[in-house]
C-alpha cells in the first residue's frame, strides 16, 4: 500500500503546476456544489453555473493532460 502512494505522490510531482492548478480548482467547485446541493448553503451563484464551471475545469484539465503527454 505504500508503494502506491509512494508512486501517486511522484506522479503527481511530475505534473505541470496548470495541472495542480486545476484539480485545486476543480476541487474547490465540487465541494462547493456539495455544499449547495446537500447543505442548502445559498450562494448568489446558481447551481448551474457552479455545474457549468465543474465540467469546464475538467475538460480544461484534460486537454492540458493531452498536451503534457504529446510533448514528453
Amino acid at each position: 500500500m505504500g508503494d502506491n502512494w509512494k508512486k501517486i505522490k511522484e506522479n503527481f510531482q511530475n505534473k505541470p503546476a496548470i495541472s495542480k492548478v486545476l484539480y485545486f480548482l476543480t476541487l474547490v467547485v465540487l465541494v462547493l456544489i456539495i455544499l449547495v446541493e446537500l447543505c442548502g448553503l445559498q450562494f448568489p451563484i446558481d447551481i448551474g453555473t457552479l455545474n457549468m464551471v465543474f465540467w469546464v475545469l475538467i475538460a480544461i484539465f484534460i486537454l492540458v493532460e493531452i498536451v503534457y503527454k504529446l510533448k514528453k
